[in-house]
Parts: structure tokens; sequence; C-alpha cells
């Protein structure tokens, strides 16, 4: 995916930095841990109400990040993301990419991921339910490309081997000073309130130029009175006819 130039982007400098569905600093909203030493492009402000997070994009996928956890930097990085890191599933009867990393529920299956699958990208990972008594509780969260179609999701890690080694991005760019994504500046303000007042304008001018206009108008066509002999106002009025210089009278 092409980077823009005017991209910001921010540095995970330290571990258990991790990537949320949801603007919620909540172990239930996490998806991934971000490696150490790579970047996350941010996108915005996220709409929380506590204004903790940056709305924030890694690989192919969007999501949130806090505000405290990352170091927005300047300029765009060559390698901001860990790409390329692959692993496979080893498990014969194949394994079930989940939607949450839990293996309880039947609801949370997505798919089942064929034995020595390989086709799987690796993005970090997740604590979750230890499947396996004495084991860990690491869950892989990963893309798995069948075909023409990919699905997310997370895989158990006992059943998964031959992960990619993940180096550490080591490219070093200067810190951002100052504050992202700032609010309108109080001249941007003024400039609206000016743009509006103009419109207000534009409209008062047009319309005190249409009402003597219509007065003329109302004036040429309002029907007039005759004028008797003895000099006083007939009642009658005349009405022009069309496409005739003759007048009639109503009856």
């Amino acid at each position: 995916m092409a980077l823009a130039q005017n991209s910001v982007f921010a540095r995970i400098e330290k571990p258990n930095v991790f990537f949320f569905n949801s603007p919620v600093d909540d172990a239930g909203y996490r998806v991934f841990e971000i490696p150490q030493s790579y970047f996350v492009e941010l996108l915005g402000k996220a709409e929380d109400a506590e204004d903790l997070f940056y709305s924030a994009r890694y690989l192919d996928v969007c999501g949130y990040v806090k505000k405290a956890d990352v170091t927005p930097v300047q300029g765009v990085p060559q390698n901001p993301f860990a790409s390329g890191i692959s692993f496979r599933v080893f498990s014969l009867s194949g394994l079930d990419l989940k939607s949450t990393p839990s293996g309880d529920s039947p609801f949370n299956r997505i798919i089942n991921v064929p034995y020595l699958c390989s086709d799987l990208i690796f993005y970090g990972t997740c604590p979750g339910q230890e499947l396996i008594p004495d084991k860990n509780n690491l869950w892989y969260y990963c893309k798995y490309i069948n075909g023409d179609s990919s699905y997310f999701g997370f895989l158990y890690s006992e059943f998964c081997d031959k992960l990619s080694p993940i180096i550490p991005n080591t490219e070093i760019l200067p810190v951002f000073e100052g504050e992202l994504f700032a609010k309108p500046t109080i001249n941007q303000t003024n400039q609206s309130t000016n743009s509006a007042i103009s419109n207000e304008l534009k409209i008062f001018v047009i319309v005190a130029i249409s009402l003597p206009c219509i007065f003329i108008v109302y004036l040429l066509f309002k029907p007039t009175k005759l004028v008797a002999d003895d000099g006083k106002k007939s009642n009658k009025k005349i009405r022009r006819l069309k496409r005739s210089e003759f007048y009639e009278l109503d009856d």
C-alpha cells in the first residue's frame, strides 16, 4: 500500500502497545500487540469521550492506538510496518480461525485453516484463553488468504510454528513537536464567520433589489378605474384585452 508524503506516523518505542478495534481502554478490545520499534500511521483523533486515542492504520487494518503509547515523528519511514511475517499451522485436523482469542464458543469460528497451511500473514500476538494447560495464552492475529478471499482472525499459537523472525526497525526520525490534528484556529473560525456574513449580505442585496421590481410590475398591471362625466370615479374597471388596444368595461 502506497504511503502519502503528508502521512503522519508514530513509533512504538516500548512493549505491550496494543492495536484496538474500538477506542475503549479495555483488554476486551485489544486486537494485537504492535511489534516494538515499528510504526503506525495516524489517521486522526478518535471520537472517544476521554480523548485517549488516535485512529490509526497498521499494514492493511484500521483501528485505534492510545496516544500515551506512541511517539509521533516527522517524515515517512521507509519500512513502517513489520511486513512479510508469516507462519504455518501444524495441527493435523487443521485449526479454526476465531473472531476472538478463545476456543470455548462455536459462534466465534470463522473458517478452518488446513494442516501445514502457510498462507498466513502475521500482525501480532494477543493474550487470550489458554487452551492447553501449563502452556501459553498467546494467540496470533493474522490474515488467512484462501484463493481470492481473505479472512482476519486469531489462531492459537501452540498449534502454529515457523514464525518468521521480526527484525527490529532501526530507522531514526525526529520526534514531532506540537499538537497533532489541532482544532481550527481563531483565524479559521473568523474566516468561516465572515464567509457566512458575506452570504447573508448577498441575500439581503438580492431581496432589496427584487422588492422595487415587484412593486413596479404591480403598478403596471394594476386595474385602474374610469372617471365618470361628473368627475367622480366609477366603480367599473378597465381590463386590457390580450393582443388589442381596446378596453372592455366590466359589467
